[in-house]
């Protein structure tokens, strides 16, 4: 008894005998592979934009007591890339504290090397804070300036254009807080910069 095919499975028996695909399925073939490539594509730049805009540690501090005064030292980097480092003192009493050429002193590494020196209150040897007050002191670096710091310390170079060149660059910073007292208290905050 002899069997008879249709021409449709004859021709798909006979594209894979030869090895070729039919020419219905190429066509779906080559357009599932550039979606396929496009979605990919796709991924990897959600994810850079994502990792971009997580991997800066905008606000760190540090709170503590030195007699009956509080000292509450920040670095934080604002919406704009500008760093600023803040300084507080606060007493739940009246109190007049002494120091030795300046309030404080604040030293700014980025990847363990020193590129600024900021004194607060260089004038100040005494300090009267009242029942309550806060007395604030700020330094701002902006964005620009910061990328200045970095280039002319040999931290980072000239971005090359590409792609890609949204991305920020992230750097690991440190910011040391020097309370000028007889015996100087030293507090640090470690941070990332996205410049």
């Amino acid at each position: 008894m002899e069997y008879k095919t249709s021409a449709k499975i004859e021709e798909a028996l006979e594209s894979r005998r030869s090895g070729r695909m039919p020419e219905r399925f190429r066509k779906k073939f080559k357009f599932s592979r550039v979606f396929m490539i496009g979605n990919i594509v796709l991924l990897v730049i959600v994810f850079a934009v994502v990792l971009n805009f997580m991997r800066d540690n905008p606000y760190t501090s540090t709170t503590f007591y030195v007699g009956n005064v509080q000292y509450r030292f920040t670095a934080n980097i604002n919406k704009d890339g500008a760093l600023n480092v803040i300084s507080t003192l606060k007493a739940d009493e009246p109190v007049e504290v002494e120091f030795e050429n300046g309030i404080s002193e604040i030293l700014l590494y980025a990847e363990g090397k020193e590129i600024k020196r900021f004194t607060f209150g260089k004038d100040k040897t005494v300090l009267s804070i009242e029942s309550g007050e806060t007395k604030l002191f700020q330094s701002e670096i902006t964005r620009n300036e910061l990328e200045s710091l970095l280039k002319e310390n040999g931290l980072i170079s000239d971005k090359n254009k590409s792609i890609v060149s949204f991305i920020k660059r992230f750097t690991k910073m440190k910011a040391v807080f020097i309370i000028k007292k007889k015996e100087p208290v030293k507090a640090e905050l470690e941070f990332t910069a996205g410049v």
